[in-house]
């Protein structure tokens, strides 16, 4: 909260109601010093800038002094609420800059912040794309959805479209579960998987028959594993019965090996006698 603090303003009843309702409830308050009235005891331990000393000066004096206060309180209101700063910072022709906004808006989980990362996926720089995607993630941003598909299906960076495949986990919106049911078959490990995971945390009934092929084919143990794990997830009686079966096949491989290694270790101890 901004109080203009004066004479006429901090004294009345509905300033003070509203900074004591502010108080209360643990809002940051930065005081405008418009004059010098004494401010009043319950405000005297928040900051402060000051514009109640101007009077001396004119001109291009005066116009450098409001620029001085003005600075302060924009350092000031940034300590206050990062939100601020971390929107502005993704506009940074800095790459590095807008990676860690990126990074911070998911951390602070405000949905204000949704409508700009949504505007971020579209960035030149394949690291800011990742840290949008995760962040809307995080913040379960419904409107960002359409766009998250977009980069599933297209981006150019392999990474990108993984993150945003576990986003649409996240969201939990079932208009993600075609696209993410197509991502199965693309050709790498990271973008499957991760498909594999966000189908079972929307526990998706739709995709127990392509889940239940890769927990069978997949050539790769990780995708195998992460497939019976959104299997187990998704929990419905088709993707129950496709485990129960597994696991059976399992166990039976498994006697027959101890067959054959036991078959093996006489017949061997039969050649040495």
């Amino acid at each position: 909260m901004i109080i203009a603090h004066s004479k006429s303003s901090t004294g009345t009843k509905t300033v003070r109601t509203k900074f004591q309702i502010a108080i209360e409830r643990k809002i940051p308050i930065v005081l405008l010093l418009l004059d010098t009235t004494p401010i009043p005891k319950e405000l005297e331990s928040y900051d402060r800038v000051h514009f109640e000393d101007f009077g001396g000066y004119e001109g291009i004096n005066l116009l450098s002094h409001y620029k001085i206060a003005f600075r302060y309180l924009t350092n000031t209101l940034d300590l206050l609420r990062p939100l601020i700063r971390y929107l502005r910072d993704l506009d940074d022709p800095v790459d590095k800059i807008r990676e860690e906004a990126a990074q911070k808006l998911g951390e602070i989980g405000d949905p204000m912040s949704n409508k700009p990362l949504i505007k971020a996926l579209e960035d030149e720089d394949v690291e800011v794309r990742f840290y949008v995607s995760h962040a809307l993630g995080e913040l379960k941003a419904e409107a960002a959805v359409g766009p998250l598909i977009k980069r599933l299906k297209g981006d150019s960076d392999p990474d990108v479209r993984a993150i945003s495949a576990l986003s649409l986990g996240k969201i939990e919106l079932p208009n993600a579960i075609g696209p993410l049911i197509d991502a199965l078959r693309v050709n790498d490990r990271f973008i499957s998987e991760a498909a594999v995971n966000a189908l079972g945390y929307l526990r998706a009934k739709e995709s127990v028959v392509a889940l239940v092929n890769l927990m069978r084919s997949d050539s790769i143990s990780n995708v195998r594993e992460a497939a019976r794990e959104a299997l187990e997830n998704i929990g419905n009686d088709d993707a129950k019965r496709a485990l129960t079966k597994e696991l059976l096949i399992q166990q039976y491989f498994k006697s027959i090996q101890y067959y054959l290694q036991g078959a093996k270790k006489l017949t061997e101890s039969t050649k040495i006698e």
